[in-house]
């Protein structure tokens, strides 16, 4: 059996992938699976070799087979070969879950190029659903822009544009996306789009709510829409709760302020005018305002925002002993 050094065989799958020849494609990844590791020597001294690997850093080969919808099969055994083109880069700085999502890859596809991309990366989280491309897209970037792409665009693509039956399979992968990274659908490229944009932009272009392309890009919107509610909601149980915290550590101070006589009262409340006590509204809003998502999704508050001195004047303890607000 000829051994295929690592530059022939990159330069044999490449072209297999291009004519969409699967079964030869499986004999030549049995037969390199079955042969001894080729010589580093043999790479060096080989232009074609050079050439080959040239190519392969452009293109990725199992971001190739992505593109041109390869069977399941066969893109494990390209990733089997070389591990590192799960997370490798190509000349456009897309990893193979890119192309995945604007070629309107299955779900199943989708799904083992995010565990296998996890699992290289010993990452517990969907850190590939976060990984941008040149143009500061994200895999949920291309694939609204597949799901809304219509006939007047397939000459520009290897692909026609999705039919109905397509965009049914394929809203699986966007809830899918949106589940993993209910955030990815608010970031923005570089044109400053983000997905919920490029949606309602389609909408916006096919004003005709009977028309299939304002359907097709509304039920995606709806997806969306829902996830970004859901969002919305955990934020602001987020920042609730920190407002509660806040407004708790600093009630225990208070208790522990010494009592205002009654011939004090007058005086000290005569010290605090309306301009100097910000409203309940005002207090809300700067706390919430200043809260911030961090890398690890939590919600981060400015201690110093709020300081101690102003809640013992704004929890004010008169010389009755009640609280008042």
């Amino acid at each position: 059996m000829k051994v295929l050094s690592i530059g022939k065989y990159n330069k044999c799958i490449h072209n297999l992938i291009a004519k969409k020849d699967w079964s030869n494609i499986r004999k030549v990844l049995q037969q390199k699976a079955s042969s001894p590791p080729s010589s580093p020597r043999n790479k060096v001294n080989n232009n074609n070799d050079d050439i080959a690997d040239y190519e392969s850093k452009r293109y990725n080969l199992l971001g190739m087979a992505v593109g041109y919808l390869a069977p399941l099969d066969i893109l494990q055994g390209i990733s089997k070969q070389t591990p590192n083109l799960i997370t490798q880069k190509d000349i456009r700085e897309m990893i193979p879950l890119h192309i995945a999502c604007i070629n309107g890859a299955p779900i199943e596809v989708v799904k083992w190029l995010i565990k296998q991309y996890n699992d290289q990366t010993n990452d517990s989280t969907s850190s590939s659903t976060l990984v941008t491309t040149k143009d500061g897209k994200l895999p949920i970037h291309y694939a609204v822009e597949y799901i809304c792409q219509s006939n007047e665009d397939k000459e520009n693509t290897k692909h026609s544009a999705p039919n109905d039956k397509d965009v049914m399979r394929f809203t699986v992968v966007i809830q899918y996306l949106c589940s993993l990274s209910p955030h990815s659908i608010r970031i923005k490229d570089n044109k400053g789009h983000s997905p919920l944009d490029i949606v309602q932009m389609v909408k916006c272009q096919y004003q005709d709510d009977k028309s299939p392309m304002f359907q097709r890009a509304h039920k995606v919107y709806r997806i969306m829409r829902a996830h970004n509610i859901q969002l919305y909601l955990k934020e602001k149980k987020q920042a609730e709760e920190t407002i509660k915290i806040i407004c708790s550590s600093q009630l225990t101070d208070v208790a522990l302020y010494p009592s205002i006589s009654s011939d004090d009262t007058t005086t000290y409340e005569d010290s605090i005018t309306k301009e100097s006590l910000p409203s309940t509204r005002a207090v809300t809003s700067s706390i919430v305002l200043s809260s911030s998502k961090n890398s690890t999704g939590n919600l981060g508050v400015n201690s110093t925002l709020l300081p101690r001195t102003f809640f013992r004047k704004f929890f004010e303890r008169p010389a009755h002993g009640t609280v008042r607000m």
